[in-house]
């Protein structure tokens, strides 16, 4: 079984890094929901985290295609994305492992190429 969780090492700060994700999913047509500052919100609460911010979005051209017909599929879309900063200062993206879904009667083919975008996307912006 492989790694239900995938990070890639970011050479940029957590703000550039989100920055240019959020490029790659505007010159893709992909719609962008929200980008929570999780460090932010537990500030609010008294603690203390490094900064962290969680992208979700989805194709909104694409979705249906991706999409599978059932009332779960709130749980894995739409697609999120952490990028983090760990204790020592490296700044990661992290994301479900796409190829960890293909076990999912409704994820096949097409589908599983399509969640798969989402290690190419986070390779760009890491880069």
């Amino acid at each position: 079984m492989q790694n239900a969780i995938v990070s890639k090492l970011s050479n940029h700060s957590v703000e550039r890094t989100v920055e240019k994700l959020e490029q790659i999913l505007l010159s893709r047509h992909v719609a962008l929901f929200a980008c929570v500052d999780r460090s932010g919100e537990a500030e609010k609460v008294g603690m203390l985290r490094k900064p962290a911010r969680l992208l979700t979005f989805r194709g909104a051209a694409s979705q249906h295609q991706v999409l599978p017909a059932g009332q779960n599929d709130a749980l894995d879309w739409p697609v999120k994305v952490l990028v983090w900063e760990d204790g020592v200062g490296r700044v990661w993206i992290s994301y479900t492992n796409p190829p960890g879904l293909a076990d999912e009667p409704e994820i096949r083919g097409a589908r599983l190429q399509k969640l798969a975008a989402i290690d190419a996307l986070a390779m760009q912006a890491a880069l």
